[in-house]
């Protein structure tokens, strides 16, 4: 009998662990801060003792935007990326240049190779008692150019703006993902756990899959000029101004040189064409 107790207690142990685990991940993606992870008097009025209860990571004047902290990689011409990142946010955008620039991420940290005509970069963390919220890359490329870009972040967000591609290759485990006034002809977008959102124009082959998050899309174009393959599996669909059941799988094929691919396991699925 006893035997049987002390499995009982396991298991319930184990569950609460995993479920524990998931809320954790799904928090983080969602916004929350790795700082909020314990109770003390830095995040709460309340609290009355002079130590904390909980997770505690560096002090927030450990890991400051300051010129200690960051320093800067240059991409000359560089037109085929492959950025790969572990921990911390990822920002995109156009500028007068092509460079990286590099917030609380040490030299040491960071990797690069130039495979054929493709620049992979490689940014390895020793684990989360570096400040998350403040570690970041931020890249800019010059607008006049067309772009081969593949980003795999392992945890952070990853915000890519006003650019042009002709292939983009986007994966995250945990974060938002965003693309705001993109130009891609050829698109492959996943994430495990966050939002997905995409603004721009698509053309050709566009697959977005998301295992646990939204996907909001607003494309720059004809409706009828795309044939369409979606599914729902546990989630509300809107497609322009079509309503579908909660769980939905939506295919229109009509020979279009454009075609949009999109699976969401759990979340909604919204896609508006102007």
């Amino acid at each position: 009998m006893k035997k049987n107790k002390t499995k009982i207690i396991i298991t319930i142990a184990i569950i609460c662990v995993i479920i524990g685990s998931v809320l954790l991940g799904a928090g983080l993606a969602m916004g929350g801060d790795i700082q909020t992870l314990h109770i003390g008097k830095d995040n709460t009025s309340w609290w009355p003792f002079e130590g904390s209860l909980g997770i505690n990571v560096l002090e927030e004047n450990e890991y400051t935007d300051n010129s200690r902290n960051t320093w800067e990689m240059p991409l000359n011409k560089d037109t085929q990326l492959s950025i790969e990142m572990d921990l911390g946010d990822i920002r995109i955008k156009e500028g007068n240049e092509s460079k990286i620039k590099f917030y609380n991420i040490k030299e040491s940290e960071v990797t690069t190779k130039l495979d054929g005509n493709e620049k992979e970069i490689k940014i390895r963390r020793p684990g989360i008692h570096h400040n998350v919220k403040n570690a970041r890359m931020e890249i800019t490329l010059r607008k006049d150019a067309v772009y081969n870009l593949e980003v795999d972040n392992k945890l952070g967000d990853i915000n890519i703006n006003d650019l042009n591609f002709r292939k983009l290759d986007i994966e995250a485990n945990m974060g938002d993902i965003t693309l705001q006034d993109i130009h891609s002809k050829q698109t492959d977008v996943n994430n495990d756990c966050g939002d997905i959102k995409m603004f721009g124009v698509y053309e050709g082959e566009t697959s977005v899959e998301n295992k646990l998050g939204d996907i909001k899309m607003e494309i720059t174009g004809n409706k009828n000029t795309f044939d369409f393959d979606i599914e729902n599996k546990l989630g509300d669909t809107l497609i322009q101004d079509q309503n579908y059941e909660f769980k939905s799988k939506i295919k229109e094929k009509h020979g279009n040189a454009n075609r949009l691919e999109i699976d969401c396991h759990l979340g909604d699925i919204k896609v508006h064409f102007r």
